[in-house]
């Protein structure tokens, strides 16, 4: 399969590098970036179904899985012209079933829920990571999920064959995952980091930081799209006074710790628009966007603030621009880069959406791969920028019908190939 997909690559590469007119990253193009990048990350799975190139193999493996499992519901349910990448999948998830731990909740939670010992009599909840867990659960929950959705054949009812949870279903797992998530949330005595998360879910903190609280939540945000699965309304509302408090009162961003002077930036902004969503209130979200408008055009070039070239602060505000305003706004994000022109989206003209994506397609390697920073590149990279330029459904799982013709035009004799004018790094 690795010779048939470096064909794939190179025959993308070549069209890609033709040189054409200067207009907005065109759907075909899109496209032709998602398929580059697929193939990139097939191309470098492990031989244990994980990938690793952050030095957390879970985080990496949820990531990309999530990204196949995308493009695979966005066409349909079927992978169209790409290679079939359902053994791709089957290994990933299998990775993820394997590595999932289980926690006691038979103490009581001291947090948000006094007393919650989870949803089952067992008192068992689920969780993955020994260290950063909260990321790396937040990571492999949501692919978990949208696992479900139909993708070769697995629902909430299907049996696990493999890892802790043998013989019992996804349901389980998921809403195991989410008790763990609802057990280890803090609550009124833990002072300002009240309805928050920190690093480690098993055993909870009693503190919080808001570079971490989002990836709890987007994990919610998944699981709760799953029939069957039980989200706790008090998660919500605590989550509301953490929201209020980390959030700046004067310019709407996120601090880290607390509101002010606390490494506050576009990343942890979005994640607080995530939260917000989730929650449904806590602070202001319409200071919090014009944050993100003021400093959207902010290029990170290898710092931990910033928008533009930080993978994880891209998905970040992808994540929370998508839950609050959807892709198609084009009133609320203004402050962008030139409109290059020549929208073919039918649903809207250049907009915060289109700019990532522009983004995205003219910074792609030839490999299929993006620069990142610090932790996140390589896999991590390729993966959330493929799923931002999919317009990730995040949540619910995606309506199951193929694009219009987007990848039958890349791969099918590459019809008028002066749209395609990717600049090829690498």
């Amino acid at each position: 399969m690795r010779k048939t997909l470096l064909l794939f690559v190179a025959i993308l590469t070549i069209a890609v590098c033709l040189a054409g007119p200067a207009n907005a990253a065109s759907e075909a193009e899109k496209q032709a970036a998602i398929a580059s990048g697929l193939a990139y990350l097939a191309s470098t799975q492990q031989v244990g179904g994980f990938w690793n190139t952050s030095g957390y193999p879970i985080a990496d493996t949820g990531a990309a899985l999530l990204a196949f499992e995308e493009q695979y519901y966005k066409q349909g349910n079927t992978w169209g012209p790409l290679p079939n990448y359902s053994s791709v999948v089957t290994n990933a998830a299998n990775y993820l079933l394997s590595t999932v731990s289980t926690a006691n909740l038979a103490g009581g939670s001291a947090g948000a829920i006094p007393g919650f010992t989870g949803t089952y009599a067992d008192k068992i909840g689920t969780y993955w990571g020994v260290d950063e867990q909260s990321y790396q659960t937040g990571l492999a929950l949501p692919a978990i999920a949208r696992l479900t959705n139909g993708i070769n054949g697995i629902t909430p009812s299907t049996v696990i064959a493999t890892g802790p949870l043998t013989g019992q279903t996804y349901l389980n797992l998921i809403q195991r995952t989410v008790d763990q998530i609802t057990y280890a949330q803090n609550g009124p005595g833990s002072g300002v980091y009240d309805g928050g998360w920190h690093y480690m879910i098993q055993p909870p903190q009693g503190d919080a930081d808001n570079s971490t609280a989002q990836w709890p939540v987007i994990g919610l945000t998944f699981a709760k799209a799953v029939p069957g699965v039980t989200v706790y309304p008090q998660t919500a509302t605590e989550l509301q006074k953490w929201i209020t408090y980390i959030q700046n009162p004067v310019d709407g961003s996120s601090g880290y710790q607390a509101p002010v002077n606390n490494y506050n930036n576009e990343s942890k902004t979005g994640g607080l628009l995530v939260e917000m969503a989730y929650a449904g209130g806590g602070g202001n979200m319409a200071l919090a966007k014009q944050y993100l408008d003021d400093n959207w055009l902010n290029l990170a070039n290898n710092t931990w603030w910033g928008n533009f070239d930080n993978p994880y602060a891209m998905w970040s505000i992808y994540k929370g621009l998508a839950v609050t305003i959807g892709v198609d706004d084009m009133t609320t994000i203004t402050n962008l880069h030139a409109n290059p022109g020549d929208i073919d989206n039918p649903d809207h003209g250049w907009n915060w959406w289109e700019d990532y994506c522009n983004w995205l397609v003219t910074t792609q390697n030839a490999n299929g791969s993006w620069n990142g920073y610090a932790y996140w590149t390589g896999v991590l990279a390729a993966a959330w920028d493929i799923n931002i330029l999919n317009a990730t459904e995040v949540g619910p799982p995606p309506v199951t019908t193929p694009e219009p013709g987007s990848l039958l035009l890349v791969f099918g004799g590459l019809v008028g190939l002066g749209f395609v004018r990717r600049r090829c790094k690498g």
